[in-house]
């Protein structure tokens, strides 16, 4: 889904109605434009696609949910491209850091396991957190109770 829909994550309604002449169209997709925010080509994805991958993997890695290494995983998302969308493609790294991830990795300390949770101190209440949340009903479907 975030990549077929990155391209035009910061469009208006109006630009992405399908109508002649607009930036979406079905026959000729045209989203990859000036509104592009992340440049993202066909098939790219931004940082909720990459940040459920980091998520899904440290699950299958630890087991259980491990905040102090999804945080890991977010920080060599973030810093190393690790899961971004741009292996092959020098021209970018990691795009769509939010604010609230960004102070969480900067309060990790280097050489110390990082804290497994980060609490923030503002009111910001974005919807990024749910994007990404996919792995976790996936991964406990068979033991809802944990």
């Amino acid at each position: 889904g975030d990549a077929l829909g990155a391209p035009f994550e910061f469009l208006d309604a109006v630009d992405c109605a399908g109508s002649t002449g607009s930036m979406f169209s079905l026959k000729k997709w045209k989203g990859y434009g000036a509104k592009n925010k992340f440049k993202v080509a066909p098939g790219q994805w931004t940082d909720d696609a990459s940040m459920g991958l980091c998520l899904a993997d440290s699950l299958l890695a630890r087991g259980c949910y491990d905040g102090s290494d999804a945080r890991i995983r977010f920080h060599n998302w973030w810093f190393r491209g690790y899961n971004n969308a741009f292996g092959n493609d020098s021209r970018i790294g990691s795009v769509g850091l939010g604010s609230n991830v960004a102070k969480s990795l900067r309060a990790m300390e280097p050489g110390r396991k990082p804290s497994p949770k980060y609490e923030a101190q503002n009111q910001d209440a974005g919807n990024g957190t749910i994007m990404r949340l996919a792995a976790v009903p996936i991964f406990y479907a068979s033991n809802p109770d944990e």
